[in-house]
């Protein structure tokens, strides 16, 4: 028998997670998390404590040596970013004779994530974010950068800004070749994108201290529209 903690197993994308992670008989899944009440309204139940910081998958190797050496594995970032990111490269990679850059844009479903999720994406909109751009690290703004990006049926166009994830961080470690690293997300719908990068703008200008005030109401009137 296995066991594997997940540490924010109840939230939008670690509840289907660890949900799935149950369905086998020889694996014993643990959640942990900031909220008590989270976790007990949730399918699974775990014990409350852990915290997730804003470095977190990026400075998961920090555990890696102490991990080993108790035959323990220690893995983060196994959601849509950096892990199916990652394995899309992963898989064109031997495609191409040398990999110059990496540029990823995805959108949201129509459904809503929690309040967690909304104060996460918020918190850095306006505020300067590290990427790499042609073999220099230079500062963007997060939820500005606005670009139109053409999906395939049945998505059409959507509206893209930029987004504070790990692989901004991680992939540049795991493709050394790659001399750009950029990211960029964007809502279900472009009236919330619109609002939300004009809002950022207000705090790149200095304006507004923080976006963080608005997840809350915006969560309850999002309706349609929601983050990555």
């Amino acid at each position: 028998m296995h066991t594997i903690l997940v540490i924010g197993g109840y939230g939008f994308f670690g509840a289907r997670i660890s949900t799935a992670l149950a369905q086998h008989p020889g694996i014993r899944v643990l959640i942990g998390g900031r909220s008590r009440g989270a976790l007990s309204g949730s399918a699974l139940h775990g014990r409350s404590g852990c915290h997730r910081g804003g470095q977190f998958v990026a400075g998961i190797d920090a555990l890696d040596s102490a991990a080993r050496a108790r035959g323990v594995t220690v893995t983060s970032g196994a959601s849509t970013v950096p892990a199916l990111s990652a394995a899309v490269v992963d898989r064109f990679l031997p495609e191409f004779e040398r990999l110059d850059s990496i540029r990823i844009g995805i959108s949201s479903g129509a459904k809503v994530p929690g309040l967690a999720a909304m104060r996460g994406v918020f918190s850095y909109a306006g505020r300067p974010i590290a990427t790499l751009q042609e073999g220099t690290w230079v500062s963007v703004y997060g939820w500005r950068g606005l670009e139109r990006h053409r999906f395939p049926k049945p998505l059409g166009s959507r509206w893209l800004a930029t987004c504070e994830v790990p692989d901004l961080d991680v992939l540049p470690r795991r493709y050394p070749d790659a001399q750009t690293v950029i990211f960029k997300a964007g809502f279900a719908s472009a009236a919330g994108q619109l609002l939300v990068w004009t809002l950022a703008g207000l705090v790149e200008m200095g304006l507004l201290a923080s976006l963080s005030p608005f997840a809350s109401p915006l969560n309850r009137l999002s309706g349609g529209w929601s983050p990555c």
